[in-house]
């Protein structure tokens, strides 16, 4: 029997924050700057699965008219989320201490505002723009996003003092997170909604979630060899740090999330 739409959501919600606060903690940071930073991350989400997800799947040209309407404000929705979360991780750099952790981190912190702000600029001249460009400036967006999370994995892990293997292990895991969520995020906005309230459109969408799930076994292999491969980097093989520690607890219950919805897919 296959996870409900929500309950998996719910759950990549907690295995992110989990992570959030792991990463962001060994930082420095205080709880209201992790939130800030995880409010960021699922924006970046938004951004790169919401409407990556948009771009690769969605044609209004195989829906009825009422079935776009409905598709379209709930995409205003996903792309508010992203602008949302572009706010909040100015604000969490605002608020944090990048500026004392080296030229480098410093660098990287002040393209990631550039990178930030305009991912705002652009999902707003999507939607006052004119039809005909406003799948260019998703395209921006979403191009933006990807550098975001490029230099969000960076910011990680320099002020932790890691070099360039465990940046691009980072960037793999932030960027297979951000699909995932954002497709997540996609299904329970769009998908379900449209589904029950215009039949007449569902096989149409159905054939979109498709096209998604497939990519969902790749994502979670992806998030837990990367999330893995932090962990041992970080605390070391150890049982005692995973049981016997808050980080390490945190990071039991991520895998024990991915393994969960594993085998939900693979027996559903």
């Amino acid at each position: 029997m296959p996870l409900k739409p929500r309950i998996v959501l719910v759950l990549v919600l907690g295995a992110s924050l989990a992570g959030t606060w792991t990463v962001g903690t060994r930082s420095g940071n205080g709880p209201a700057i992790v939130l800030l930073e995880w409010t960021a991350l699922l924006g970046l989400g938004a951004a790169i699965g919401g409407i990556g997800w948009r771009l690769a799947l969605y044609s209004r040209g195989v829906l009825d008219e009422n079935c776009v309407a409905f598709v379209d404000r709930r995409y205003a929705l996903i792309e508010l989320c992203a602008v949302g979360g572009a706010l909040a991780g100015i604000g969490a750099i605002a608020a944090g201490r990048s500026v004392e952790l080296g030229p480098r981190v410093g660098v990287a912190t002040g393209v990631l505002v550039v990178a930030y702000c305009a991912i705002s600029v652009a999902l707003a001249l999507a939607r006052i723009d004119s039809p005909l460009r406003e799948r260019s400036w998703r395209a921006v967006a979403l191009a933006l996003g990807c550098l975001a999370v490029a230099l969000v994995g960076t910011v990680n892990v320099l002020s932790l003092g890691g070099g360039a293997l465990e940046v691009a292990v980072r960037i793999v895991h932030l960027s297979a997170f951000s699909v995932w969520f954002g497709g997540a995020l996609w299904h329970n906005l769009i998908v379900v909604g449209a589904v029950r309230r215009y039949p007449g459109s569902k096989s149409e969408i159905t054939a979109q979630t498709r096209a998604f799930r497939r990519t969902v076994p790749a994502l979670v292999v992806a998030l837990v060899l990367t999330g893995v491969a932090q962990s041992i980097t970080a605390f070391g093989t150890s049982s005692s740090v995973y049981v016997g520690t808050v980080p390490g607890l945190l990071i039991c219950l991520k895998v024990g999330i991915a393994l969960v919805v594993t085998f939900f897919l693979v027996n559903g």
